[in-house]
């Protein structure tokens, strides 16, 4: 099981439910695996089971992001030349 570290940004299941929301956790609790955490529309969740948090996403830097081709067709409609 995943630990996350005390201010590490997730997303977690508020209550359980299936729904995910960003938050930021605060406390740890070893003995269980488990996190008190603050959500971001300010609401607060003790001892959350690491099974309901995700990490949260990070965008890929931008020299990793492919930039698309341009086709032959693509630059011909556009006047360009090959």
């Amino acid at each position: 099981m995943r630990t996350f570290s005390v201010g590490e940004k997730v997303n977690a299941m508020w209550q359980g439910k299936r729904q995910l929301y960003p938050a930021t956790v605060k406390a740890f609790h070893s003995f269980e695996n488990s996190y008190d955490l603050e959500y971001e529309d300010g609401d607060a969740e003790s001892r959350v089971p690491a099974r309901y948090m995700r990490p949260l996403a990070t965008a890929a830097p931008r020299d990793l992001i492919p930039t698309p081709l341009t086709t032959t067709s693509q630059a011909l409609e556009t006047g360009g030349e090959l």
